[in-house]
């Protein structure tokens, strides 16, 4: 969403600071509020898959990795996990439960708030906004929102947006062989709360989901083949 967002936001006016001489100027793009009467625009989605040659869990693992997306996540400036999960029955592992990523492109910073529901080893959706998880309780009983009925969904950044969803889905695959490869499944659902902002959004909406999972690909690929090379030095 960050990718997304850069490229309305680069297209808006600059606003002009009461003193240039001021030694904290700052040139700050603003976004603009929703026009009054005007219905709200639809609901957008996007989506992007992968088959990547490796087990599930280690990918499920760094996808859930949370504090970690600073560090790969083009435009997302910091990334922490404000709550976690109880401990899960199947893995007995906490999960990230509430997270804030600050996402920023040029002087603009926006600090988007999630809650987050894993459905350890095939499921991570974060929702913000009006949008509600599709989760099934019963498969998320180790988060504590749960019993909350979404009570509070998160800040999906400012005002920019209304809705929003991702949701990651990861199903092992066992080859003829016998060797475990692993579909990646990646949808998105926004809604932006201007709706010229979602006309706007569309030159570059295309290229969002494939942006993203592109640099999880990335980091998947780094982090498990590190992790082998460390595994053989040591054996």
């Amino acid at each position: 969403m960050a990718f997304l967002l850069s490229r309305v936001n680069s297209i808006l006016p600059t606003t002009t600071p009461r003193s240039l001489c001021s030694p904290n100027f700052r040139q700050r793009r603003n976004f603009l509020p929703a026009p009054p009467f005007i219905s709200a625009p639809p609901i957008q989605r996007l989506s992007a898959s992968r088959t990547l040659p490796y087990p599930s869990l280690p990918i499920y693992t760094i996808i859930a990795d949370v504090p970690s997306y600073s560090s790969f996540l083009p435009y997302c400036l910091a990334s922490a996990v404000t709550h976690w999960s109880d401990k899960d029955m199947e893995l007995h592992r906490r999960w990230p439960e509430e997270a804030e990523l600050e996402i920023g492109w040029g002087s603009v910073r926006e600090i988007f708030t999630s809650r987050i529901y894993c459905v350890p080893g095939r499921i991570i959706e974060a929702v913000a906004g009006d949008a509600s998880t599709s989760v099934e309780a019963q498969e998320a009983k180790h988060h504590t929102h749960v019993t909350s009925n979404n009570a509070s969904k998160g800040n999906a950044g400012g005002d920019i947006l209304t809705h929003l969803l991702t949701r990651w889905e990861v199903s092992p695959i066992i080859t003829e062989l016998g060797h475990e490869s692993t579909k990646v499944a990646l949808d998105i659902e926004f809604q932006f709360a201007n709706p010229l902002y979602a006309a706007m959004s569309q030159v570059a909406a295309g290229a969002v989901a494939e942006k993203m999972i592109q640099a999880f690909e990335t980091r998947i690929r780094d982090e498990i083949l590190a992790q082998r090379n460390k595994d053989e030095a040591g054996s």
